[in-house]
């Protein structure tokens, strides 16, 4: 009899991420894991982008949120509290190299 307790026992587990995706059944981290989630479980200020910080049973290949927490994100608190917005920065252009746009005569 214990061993089939023991056997339906899932341990829980930490994993920290980046919110990508939200949908109503779950959640996909930047990295492609997906985490099913409960309605309601997803914490308010939970955006795209934000840390997460999620305790998760497995069940097979499911992961499955039990407790979702906001990572504090003490520099964008603080840009917020003293009134500073964050840059848009534009990705540099890729750059060809030499190599390829030069030629030989």
């Amino acid at each position: 009899m214990l061993a089939s307790r023991d056997r339906n026992r899932r341990a829980a587990m930490v994993m920290v991420g980046v919110l990508a995706e939200r949908h109503p059944e779950h959640v996909v981290l930047s990295n492609g894991v997906k985490i099913a989630v409960a309605e309601g479980l997803l914490p308010e200020g939970a955006e795209f982008g934000r840390s997460l910080t999620i305790t998760y049973t497995t069940d097979g290949d499911e992961k499955r949120a039990e407790d979702i927490q906001l990572v504090p994100d003490w520099l964008t608190d603080w840009m917020d509290e003293h009134g500073h917005e964050l840059p848009d920065v534009k990705p540099p252009r890729a750059q060809e190299s030499a190599r390829s746009t030069s030629r030989v005569a």
